[in-house]
């Protein structure tokens, strides 16, 4: 009777250990799938997703609460860098068709420092100006069925108080292509690349 005891225990703890061992290998398969997912994301996408959601958030905290971090300062061209990009990334439909076009052009001021430098604070005020800026343009375009494609900001002259952004933003009226037109065939165009 020992003896079966003894056999039957040792297959039970053997059943378990198998189990045990089936669940870890499962785990694993789960874990491959989510590593092949994250690797279709190269790295350069990876590291340009984190910027974004490092300036949108911190974005939202000077809107929320000014002077979030008094004195905290970036330059001006990697603050007209990431304006560009978050719009383009946030609200822009760059891999759709437009059977039409349209530019718009505006400026804006950004008050600077003698080092080139802005306040975040005031990177907080002139993303909001945009965004309304974008907005009004967007409402004055005669195209039906509209949509932004693109924005884009260059830095126009820098004095010692302040930088002048060109503001240049194309929409496009989006329905069914009658001919093969595609103002962006070329699939190198996209932001970022």
């Amino acid at each position: 009777m020992r003896y079966y005891l003894k056999t039957i225990t040792l297959l039970i703890v053997t059943a378990l250990v198998m189990v045990t061992m089936n669940n870890c290998n499962k785990d694993n398969v789960e874990q491959a799938t989510q590593n092949e997912a994250e690797q279709d994301m190269n790295t350069e996408d990876i590291l340009f997703s984190e910027k974004m959601i490092w300036f949108d958030n911190s974005m939202k905290n000077y809107a929320d609460n000014p002077n979030y971090k008094s004195g905290e300062q970036i330059q001006v061209d990697s603050a007209i860098w990431y304006l560009e990009a978050w719009l383009n990334a946030k609200f822009a439909y760059t891999d759709e068709k437009y059977t039409k076009t349209e530019t718009k052009t505006d400026s804006l001021n950004i008050t600077i420092n003698l080092d080139e430098l802005v306040e975040m604070d005031e990177l907080a005020t002139v993303k909001n100006q945009l965004i309304a800026g974008l907005i009004t343009m967007y409402n004055q375009s005669s195209l039906s069925n509209k949509e932004l494609i693109l924005v884009d900001l260059k830095i126009v002259s820098i004095n010692t108080t302040e930088a002048v952004v060109s503001l240049v933003p194309v929409f496009g009226e989006k329905s069914t292509l009658i001919v093969n037109y595609d103002p962006f065939s070329d699939t190198c165009w996209y932001y970022g690349e």
